[in-house]
């Protein structure tokens, strides 16, 4: 687990490691320059814009962390796969990371379990287009895939410790296809 305003955290938000670790620093800068993101920290967690890496983890998110945050994981699938391009063949990196939202559910939408599920679903979704957007840019990842892999509410027996939050699992798949 690596800590805000850590090192090790910094190495890793400025891509200071290997291109699998560096690939999910890039994808936790296109999280944190995503507006909608910069909007639920300042919302919810009262952060500025500036702040809004404070929410983004590698791996585990301490258990004293309420939502929101995101977690980055390594995924999978890491390897190097053949890129043919004329005369020359290169082996380029390609690989999945494993993104983990979960963001407050607005207490207007407690009592109805299916507006918080639609306003989970659309915020989410809303996050990965801007994320999707800024794929391929400057020197952020190439993505070729964005896949949901589970989403919903917390469960009634973890809402006194953890609030009622909406949690969505993505595999972000990227490299040269």
């Amino acid at each position: 687990m690596t800590t805000p305003n850590s090192p090790q955290h910094d190495a890793w938000l400025n891509g200071q490691i290997g291109v699998a670790a560096g690939t999910m620093a890039g994808i936790a800068r296109m999280l944190r320059s995503s507006a909608t993101w910069q909007r639920v920290m300042s919302a919810t967690a009262g952060l500025h814009a500036e702040d809004a890496e404070l929410g983004v983890y590698l791996r585990m998110v301490p258990p004293e962390i309420n939502a929101p945050w995101a977690s980055l994981q390594s995924g999978q699938e890491f390897g190097y796969r053949l890129t043919a391009g004329g005369e020359r063949n290169n082996l380029r990196p390609a690989g999945s990371t494993v993104v983990i939202i979960e963001t407050p559910i607005p207490e207007d939408y407690h009592a109805d379990s299916i507006a918080a599920d639609h306003h989970g679903v659309s915020l989410h979704s809303l996050l990965v287009e801007e994320i999707v957007g800024l794929s391929g840019y400057d020197d952020l990842p190439t993505l070729v895939s964005v896949t949901q892999i589970a989403s919903g509410q917390t469960p009634e027996e973890e809402r006194p410790a953890r609030g009622v939050v909406f949690q969505s699992v993505f595999e972000f798949r990227w490299g040269d296809e």
